[in-house]
């Protein structure tokens, strides 16, 4: 008699064990799932030390176990939302990039004449379009927590109109330069130039041309080609830090784990629009999959 109740009770506590054992991993692979949308193009230095993730064979438990929202809060807790906001912005200045050129391309894989002048009027209409572009463009790439500011702009074709609204709203996310080679401008800013408008070249109405830098070189639109950075004199919009400021207004009215899960389902937006594959399932899966934790990433 003694003998199976100690049987039993070594049973049971192999049984607690292996329990605490498949809590313990649903904790780190919960963790695994949030850090595998952040450093799908990055790494956030806050979770290097996460462990692996691992697998439980499916008979080592037959008990279900459900993700409790103290597992959430601790499997967020190491990101830092500031940390996550630059990150977000950052991509999203990317997903903004890809966007202009793609349409960049469009243009120019028409031929020139009548067909790509139509092409151009049907996207634009009959007016220069240089400043359109640019922001027609974000309307379409850019997340919902920038929508607001581009919706607000009045007179999109207009470069001023641009100038004088970034002033306004964010006075600190634009300065005037007299030399764009030695204006340390970075990667997706917004450039609008001072053209003289004499000149043959002249592809303006009003004296201003708006650019994109892509790290290189000028994104250009009405001339519709790409060209090194030159002397003229300017206004260039700090997008990245627009957005960062934008992106931080939208997370400031939310909880942490608000916050953090919003930026994360941004993440998996840049995922998804770069075609890239990250297999991240969801609480209800694994609520149901018991101790099938065998889970494994494409980054």
């Amino acid at each position: 008699m003694g003998l199976a109740l100690n049987r039993e009770k070594i049973a049971q506590i192999k049984r607690y064990k292996k329990i605490r054992k498949i809590q313990r991993y649903q904790r780190q692979t919960k963790i695994n799932i949030l850090a595998a949308k952040f450093f799908t193009y990055a790494s956030i230095p806050a979770l290097t030390a996460c462990p692996s993730v691992h697998s439980v064979a499916h008979n080592d438990v037959n008990s279900s176990f459900e993700i409790s929202s103290e597992m959430k809060e601790s499997a967020v807790s190491s990101f830092s939302v500031e940390r996550a906001v630059k990150y977000v912005a950052d991509l999203d200045g990317e997903i903004f990039l890809t966007e202009l050129n793609r349409q960049h391309d469009a243009i120019t894989s028409k031929p020139a004449g009548k067909v790509r002048d139509s092409y151009i009027k049907s996207l634009y209409g009959n007016i220069n379009y240089c400043n359109l572009a640019v922001i027609k463009t974000m309307k379409h790439s850019e997340a919902d927590y920038l929508q607001p500011f581009l919706a607000a702009l009045e007179n999109p074709a207009r470069c001023q109109s641009f100038i004088d609204y970034v002033k306004k709203t964010h006075p600190d996310c634009i300065r005037s330069f007299e030399n764009a080679k030695t204006a340390n401008l970075k990667r997706g800013d917004i450039v609008i130039l001072n053209v003289a408008r004499g000149d043959a070249d002249a592809v303006t109405s009003s004296g201003k041309h708006t650019v994109t830098f892509d790290g290189k070189e000028f994104i250009s639109f009405n001339s519709t080609k790409k060209y090194g950075v030159t002397a003229q004199s300017g206004d260039v919009v700090d997008m990245q830090k627009l957005r960062k400021k934008e992106l931080n207004k939208k997370v400031q009215a939310m909880s942490y784990s608000e916050a953090m899960t919003y930026l994360m389902h941004l993440v998996q937006r840049k995922n998804k629009d770069n075609n890239v594959k990250t297999y991240v399932p969801s609480l209800n899966v694994f609520a149901r999959n018991k101790a099938e934790m065998a889970i494994s990433f494409d980054i």
